[in-house]
């Protein structure tokens, strides 16, 4: 009795052992791909935000396009744009600089209505900035965004989204910085050199307070490979410095690598090692990070080019580096077609645009993931062990 149950446990762990790694373990670069969106250029989408994206359809117009309810809504613009506009998280505000009137305008989608935040700008003559792009903060009540001055020195500011009030947070920073709120819509992270530092840091800028916190010295960030590639790709400077969902660690980037650490500094990760990676994306829950590498981009960063054309490829990888997958690759021409990607608000899924469109990936069909193949293996399991135990029966009563 003893050696059949030994015997039953023992098939059981082998046929548990097959289940994990062809039932449970999802492969990714299977999962299926549905277009939810017709062609629009890569380099002219300016921002992501689940079913919502946002390009650049003329020099001073801007079109927010659902793609799911194909409703789309143009925003004729004071002037040519100076810079990509962004959404909030419901697709409902959006933010630009344009040439004839450079302050900040937050027009509403819902309403028509467009405020004004001044900036101030003190410099001698306007021209396209890559750098300045503000953001929403998650609830969408606040906006921050960079001022540029005339030491050509730029300062980081909030205002209210609604133009009330608006107030200085840090001075002295350089025009290429990156920077994140964090979910409690009061802190921002940012990835800036300041003080003339040659390398950069990252900084914890307390909003309510104005309270700033250096947690990390010395990243590198390599910005003249980094103009041509992550600031064109969709809210491009998100890709740097993200705060994950619960608000509690940072993934960056230094040299073309991943890295987390968490608020206060004590604890770092390395994730990633190819020095290839320009574009970074926690998910909505928290549990994977979605990530661009571009090929030969690594050695771009030493030798200061890139090729304009190479393969774009889009990863996942888990929080503490484990589970790594490669999802999809294409070849893409220039500098500025770079796949566009955002997650969809339930996490279960990923949008990406390519020169066909846009498509959804559908993470939880990936083929792993299957039910009907994990039903379908666990009830041969169950007709196996019966058979085997019947047999054992026999022959040990005989």
């Amino acid at each position: 009795m003893i050696k059949k149950i030994l015997l039953l446990l023992l098939l059981l762990a082998v046929c548990l052992s097959f289940l994990n790694q062809y039932g449970f373990t999802p492969d990714y670069s299977a999962c299926s791909m549905t277009k939810v969106c017709e062609q629009l250029p890569t380099y002219n989408i300016g921002d992501l935000k689940d079913t919502k994206v946002l390009y650049l359809s003329g020099n001073s117009h801007i079109t927010v396009l659902d793609y799911y309810s194909n409703q789309e809504v143009s925003i004729h613009c004071r002037g040519v744009l100076l810079s990509f506009p962004v959404m909030d998280n419901t697709g409902t505000k959006v933010a630009y600089r344009s040439y004839s009137d450079p302050n900040l305008w937050v027009y509403s989608t819902e309403t028509g209505g467009a405020v004004q935040i001044p900036l101030g700008y003190t410099g001698s003559r306007w021209e396209w900035d890559l750098h300045n792009i503000p953001r929403f903060s998650p609830d969408g009540e606040q906006l921050a965004y960079l001022q540029s001055n005339s030491s050509e020195n730029y300062s980081l500011s909030v205002a209210d989204a609604g133009g009330s009030w608006k107030k200085d947070l840090m001075t002295g920073i350089a025009n290429l910085s990156y920077y994140d709120w964090n979910p409690d819509n009061r802190r921002i992270a940012i990835l800036a050199k300041a003080g003339g530092n040659e390398r950069a840091s990252i900084y914890i800028v307390d909003s309510a307070d104005s309270d700033i916190t250096k947690i990390k010295e010395n990243v590198e960030t390599k910005h003249s490979i980094l103009d041509g590639l992550c600031q064109w790709s969709p809210a491009g400077l998100d890709g740097l410095c993200q705060w994950n969902p619960a608000g509690t660690n940072i993934a960056y980037m230094s040299a073309g690598n991943i890295f987390t650490i968490t608020a206060d500094g004590s604890h770092e990760h390395q994730l990633t090692d190819d020095g290839n990676t320009f574009l970074l994306k926690w998910s909505p829950t928290g549990d994977k990070i979605a990530y661009l590498t571009r090929d030969g981009l690594g050695q771009g960063y030493e030798t200061g080019q890139v090729k304009k054309g190479e393969y774009s490829r889009l990863h996942l990888i888990n929080p503490d580096g484990t589970g790594h997958e490669e999802i999809f690759a294409e070849y893409t021409e220039g500098f500025l077609n770079v796949l566009p990607f955002t997650w969809t608000e339930d996490g279960k899924g990923i949008v990406l645009f390519n020169h066909e469109g846009g498509h959804l990936m559908d993470l939880e069909k990936a083929a792993g993931y299957d039910p009907a193949l994990i039903a379908l293996f666990a009830l041969c399991v169950a007709i196996v062990m019966c058979a085997v135990s019947i047999v054992l029966e026999y022959y040990w009563r005989v």
